[in-house]
């Protein structure tokens, strides 16, 4: 079942909270993201810029630089899974990014792929294919960052049966195109009994990354934003 990551941690949900009595719940964060709350997404960018340029050539803190172009794209653009799957450069897939959007996807995903042959350095991986690795770390970002919309349905989970709407099957109603192990085995140029074994709880280990980013991104924009 394809993994996606949200706000997830409490840290991040405190933020949303200090924002002016928010409700947590990622409906309204949709609503944080803009619309009635468009104020707060112009100081969040602001923040988010602010990051970028204070700590782009910090290397005790250069993770912050990083944290900052994720959470951006995240949260405050709308990329489809095989765009950024496109930006990491690793997948012959038919998608593009708009404006500077490639090179920061580019500019992350080079990051992540260091990034993660030391996590599989640190915990002992065998084995330890970097080009596999790199693969795991595009597809764990991917699956971050990206919308992934059915293509039956283009994610309005119901479809047009004899005249009349019923749930799309392929999603199961859900509206979002769903992955199982062989999808990610065959990304990976794996096969599925490996990606059972071995390859999905190393994904997940590579994903833990995306939540320190985006608590220390909220760290440093309560800071910024409510002096505390």
């Amino acid at each position: 079942m394809r993994v996606r990551l949200i706000w997830l941690m409490g840290c991040v949900m405190s933020l949303l909270e200090g924002s002016g009595g928010v409700c947590i719940s990622t409906s309204n964060w949709e609503r944080v993201g803009g619309g009635e709350r468009s104020t707060f997404r112009e100081d969040y960018l602001n923040v988010l810029a602010l990051m970028r340029r204070e700590y782009k050539d910090d290397s005790r803190r250069g993770q912050g630089y990083y944290a900052s172009i994720f959470v951006e794209i995240k949260y405050f653009n709308d990329l489809s899974v095989d765009q950024v799957l496109a930006g990491c450069g690793l997948f012959d897939v038919d998608a593009t990014l708009p404006g500077r959007l490639g090179g920061d996807v580019g500019v992350l995903f080079g990051y992540l792929a260091k990034r993660s042959m030391d996590v599989a350095k640190q915990g002992r991986w065998r084995p330890r294919d970097p080009d596999v690795i790199a693969r795991l770390a595009a597809v764990a970002l991917a699956d971050s960052i990206g919308r992934c919309v059915c293509g039956a349905c283009d994610g309005v989970k119901s479809v047009l049966s004899d005249g009349r709407l019923v749930p799309c099957r392929k999603c199961r109603g859900g509206g979002k195109k769903m992955a199982d192990g062989k999808a990610y085995a065959k990304l990976l140029g794996v096969s599925p009994s490996k990606w059972s074994e071995t390859w999905s709880w190393r994904y997940v280990g590579i994903a833990n990354i995306f939540s320190e980013w985006e608590c220390m991104v909220e760290r440093l924009a309560r800071r910024e934003l409510y002096g505390g």
